[in-house]
């Protein structure tokens, strides 16, 4: 299952063709992408470049590595935000391809003090999503 490109991997499509409005950046292990759904706001989502299923298939090593470039990306994400929390999860149930939720929570959503899942949803419109991006890609 290792390697780039896969043909029928959502996620390999979106790294090699960042002209959605949702690019945020491409960091040294993963790409950074703002997720549409914005109704816990500065939510974003790494990606790791390279194609793997889920965590058995990285090395410990590389492991590390994108777990340094989330540890950045939610620092940035809580400075520029002010969340209460901030959520990381990688589960794969969608989309097979190895990636990460940095999702800010505040005390006043609506799931705080459970799992993010169900939500609601806030699509914001482009130049919204542009102004999220830009507030995220200044501190990269």
């Amino acid at each position: 299952m290792k390697g780039n490109n896969l043909k029928n991997c959502d996620f390999c499509k979106l790294i090699n063709q960042p002209d959605t409005p949702e690019y945020i950046a491409s960091l040294k292990f993963g790409k950074l992408f703002l997720n549409r759904n914005q109704i816990y706001l500065g939510r974003v989502f790494y990606i790791y470049k390279e194609h793997l299923r889920d965590i058995t298939e990285i090395s410990i090593t590389e492991l590390r590595d994108a777990e340094t470039e989330i540890h950045q990306i939610a620092s940035i994400i809580r400075n520029e935000f002010s969340p209460d929390l901030i959520n990381v999860a990688s589960l794969g149930n969608h989309v097979q391809h190895l990636h990460w939720h940095i999702i800010p929570r505040y005390k006043t959503d609506i799931n705080w003090g459970h799992p993010p899942w169900p939500h609601e949803n806030w699509f914001p419109n482009d130049d919204e999503k542009f102004s999220l991006v830009q507030r995220i890609k200044k501190h990269l």
